[in-house]
């Protein structure tokens, strides 16, 4: 945990800061304001709330809508109209954080400490377990959600952070190779998927045989000895090329597309990046050239692989660079998004 003398430290996906306030905020994306952070509340001091910490009570906002709702109505200050992302968004100035959790000291004081509550317990192990099967270091990994701000309940699942491309198609192949074969480690079961789709998926329109084969193919999500487990893969510092500013994108509105994933270099990181080629508009401006499909949403990372015929509906971004203009498709903004495979 730093204190807020460190506020000059950067910030990526799988961080949480808290602020002067007491709210607590997770750190979204890799590229931000020299400012400002951009991050979305998650828990927020409440006498009803469910979570404990020191003594104080919190309660966790779930949806991004009630997220937004919350702020505009006791914090409007945190919302700001970001001119490079052409929306108004959750930033932090960095003068109103008191403290910068990072995931990978969390690793450090489970691994060093005696982890005696069940769920930090559990989560030490599956940190140990990964190493073991994937052989990659203690300092490329981290832990973050409601256990990375001491704020989970029995039923917190484990949010585990992978740094670095070599590192995390490491642990995928191990995941590949374990998940299913370790009695430790195992997918979810249709059941768990058919709820997942009533509750997350159905307005999107797409079948649930489209959606179970999708997510079965995962395997950054599954049980650890019962317990959910969730990864994500996040850059490191020197592998990130891009900085607040080169770009700047505008709203182009509604749009849905066919085409041929032409790279899926990025697709398991968050953000996830998949390269677009032989585009059809079916509905929206009639654009080109529709490069990539990106999101800020884990659930759609490892959602497409290279030479698939995908469908895919969104909203459509014009990038402005130094050098160059092109359009991208930009998933998660709605329950409608989506991609799926085109089946032969």
């Amino acid at each position: 945990m730093e204190e807020r003398a460190h506020c000059s430290l950067k910030y990526r996906e799988g961080d949480f800061i808290e602020t002067t306030e007491g709210l607590i905020f997770d750190v979204k994306g890799i590229v931000h304001p020299d400012d400002a952070v951009i991050a979305y509340v998650r828990y927020v001091p409440d006498q009803k709330g469910d979570r404990i910490r020191h003594g104080q009570r919190y309660r966790k906002i779930y949806k991004l809508t009630h997220r937004q709702h919350y702020l505009q109505q006791m914090y409007p200050h945190y919302l700001r109209f970001d001119p490079v992302f052409g929306l108004q968004i959750s930033q932090v100035p960095h003068n109103a954080i008191q403290r910068h959790y990072l995931p990978q000291h969390k690793v450090c004081e489970l691994i060093i400490g005696k982890a005696t509550d069940p769920c930090e317990k559990q989560t030490k192990e599956f940190i140990t377990k990964i190493m073991q099967i994937s052989k990659v270091p203690q300092a490329l990994l981290g832990v973050s959600g409601s256990i990375l701000v001491n704020l989970y309940s029995s039923k917190s699942d484990i949010d585990l952070i992978v740094y670095g491309k070599t590192t995390g198609y490491r642990v995928r192949a191990a995941l590949h190779e374990h998940l299913g074969t370790d009695d430790e480690v195992t997918p979810y079961p249709h059941i768990i998927f058919r709820q997942r789709f009533l509750e997350r998926q159905r307005n999107t329109g797409i079948s649930f045989d489209k959606y179970l084969f999708h997510e079965s193919r995962k395997t950054f999500q599954g049980y650890y000895k019962k317990k959910d487990f969730f990864i994500r893969y996040v850059k490191n510092w020197d592998e990130i090329d891009i900085k607040y500013g080169d770009k700047v994108y505008t709203n182009m509105g509604f749009l849905k597309l066919r085409g041929v994933i032409s790279d899926d270099a990025e697709a398991i990181f968050t953000p996830c990046t998949y390269g677009l080629t032989d585009v059809k508009v079916l509905k929206g401006p009639q654009v080109e050239p529709i490069a990539e499909i990106k999101s800020f949403r884990g659930r759609f990372c490892d959602q497409a692989v290279k030479g698939e015929r995908i469908e895919a509906r969104g909203k459509l971004e014009k990038v402005d660079g130094r050098n160059t203009t092109y359009y991208r498709l930009l998933l998660g903004n709605t329950l409608q998004d989506y991609m799926v495979r085109l089946m032969a």
